[in-house]
């Protein structure tokens, strides 16, 4: 039940995007997407800063479901709606599959977008699953949680890092 509302969150974070970019609909302001970069770049820090800090495990100890059920949720919907990319995907992605001889382009565009939430929520479901599968194994190797830990911690804040410190390349 835990993967499935990950899954589902992770769609739920997507899906402004699949309706932004339906003709009219999707601007990005001045300033917006610099304004995305660095929120998801903070978002990032704060996340591994929060891992390094959590001594707890729920794979080490063995307690699953040890957050509430919502922050699983919440975590996956600020995570994709932070991320400038999914709404740059539809702006730039999605509009070459439509067919404007077919009428209805903005229709066309929330299908497109429909069905881009959709896979994303069966392929996010099934690494949760995964995951599932490998936290029944970890539990019986304690040390390698510890040690994922700080693997974590350290990925996500040098992403947000590197985020935050790479500039727009200008041709």
């Amino acid at each position: 039940m835990r993967c499935a509302r990950v899954a589902v969150a992770s769609g739920r974070g997507r899906a402004p995007g699949g309706r932004g970019a339906a003709p009219g609909r999707h601007s990005i302001p001045p300033g917006g997407r610099w304004r995305a970069k660095h929120l998801g770049a903070a978002y990032l820090v704060y996340l591994g800063i929060r891992r390094w800090r959590d001594r707890s495990s729920a794979v080490a100890t063995g307690v699953p479901g040890a957050r509430p059920p919502g922050r699983a949720f919440l975590d996956g919907a600020v995570v994709n709606l932070l991320n400038p990319k999914t709404a740059l995907f539809f702006l730039a992605f999605l509009p070459q599959f439509v067919d404007a001889s077919r009428g209805h382009v903005g229709a066309q565009l929330l299908a497109l977008g429909a069905l881009f939430v959709l896979l994303g929520v069966v392929t996010d479901g099934a690494y949760a699953l995964a995951a599932g599968g490998a936290a029944r194994w970890l539990r019986g190797h304690p040390r390698l949680v510890e040690t994922e830990r700080w693997i974590a911690g350290s990925t996500c804040v040098g992403l947000g890092l590197a985020a935050t410190l790479s500039g727009e390349q200008r041709k």
